[in-house]
């Protein structure tokens, strides 16, 4: 009987240390998840920033271009030929629906 307690002991104590641990690596999973949704949030702001510079940055150089600036220039030259395109393209569309 004796030896059937000390076994039982053994795996109460067994058994609680590994609750513990089942704890202790429950909370380290929590907080590893809140600080995976927290980059995540600061990627997402750090994209929209990134688009919002490029787009920035875009329309300083295409204004840039118009004041005159000749590293600009071939880029207004191929923005102006890229908005002819999309014109004509726009009129044939409405010249097909049109017939």
């Amino acid at each position: 009987m004796q030896k059937y307690n000390e076994s039982f002991l053994a795996l109460e104590e067994a058994i609680a240390v590994l609750l513990r641990k089942y704890k202790e690596l429950q909370a380290e999973k929590d907080e590893l998840l809140h600080q995976n949704e927290q980059l995540k949030q600061k990627l997402n702001d750090a994209w929209a920033e990134n688009q919002e510079l490029i787009y920035i940055n875009k329309n300083l150089k295409m204004a840039s271009a118009l004041g005159g600036n000749p590293e600009h220039k071939k880029l207004m030259k191929l923005k102006i030929n890229q908005l002819i395109k999309e014109l004509d393209l726009c009129m044939a569309e409405i010249n097909k629906n049109s017939l």
